[in-house]
């Protein structure tokens, strides 16, 4: 019978020991809120808010009151707040639907998947990681953003974003 440890348990387990970054293990976790008007147009943009390049998203909990016809969003960064300049438009959901009531029930669109979206096993890097891009290539900001491929109806988009600082 075999033992399977987490990255987490090997390291503290190795001598001498390797230590893990506060990100990952003992993190506070630290949120923002806030409430975006769909408009119901299609290919229309929604600036979430601003992420700090060595932040951790965790959750992207998503809420939505009636939103028929709601199909397909995608979830990513970008670089300006005006979300005009796509890093990745669709790293954290593509093709996600929002076309049933989330009052209750949170949807988390921090790893929703698709083509493009970051796989489960890299949550927990950084936000300039999740871009793609390197210590050395990192922004001083990113922008969260919701892009309504298919935006159905007029709607009210609440987002709850958890994240650790290390």
């Amino acid at each position: 019978m075999a033992n399977i440890q987490s990255t987490l348990v090997s390291n503290e387990a190795a001598k001498p020991q390797v230590y893990n970054s506060v990100g990952l293990y003992g993190a506070r976790m630290r949120s923002i809120v806030t409430t975006v008007e769909n408009t119901g147009t299609n290919a229309d943009t929604y600036t979430i808010c601003k992420l700090l390049p060595d932040w951790r998203i965790m959750h992207i909990w998503t809420y939505c009151d009636v939103s028929s016809g709601s199909t397909n969003w995608d979830v990513g960064l970008y670089s300006d707040n005006a979300c005009a300049t796509a890093i990745d438009a669709n790293i954290y959901a593509e093709n996600a639907t929002l076309a049933v009531v989330h009052y209750l029930s949170a949807q988390d669109l921090a790893n929703h998947g698709g083509t493009g979206a970051r796989t489960i096993n890299v949550m927990g890097q950084k936000v300039y990681e999740d871009a793609g891009h390197t210590d050395a290539t990192k922004l001083s900001e990113y922008w969260l953003g919701f892009l309504g491929v298919a935006a159905g109806a007029a709607s009210t988009i609440t987002c709850a974003i958890e994240f650790t600082v290390d």
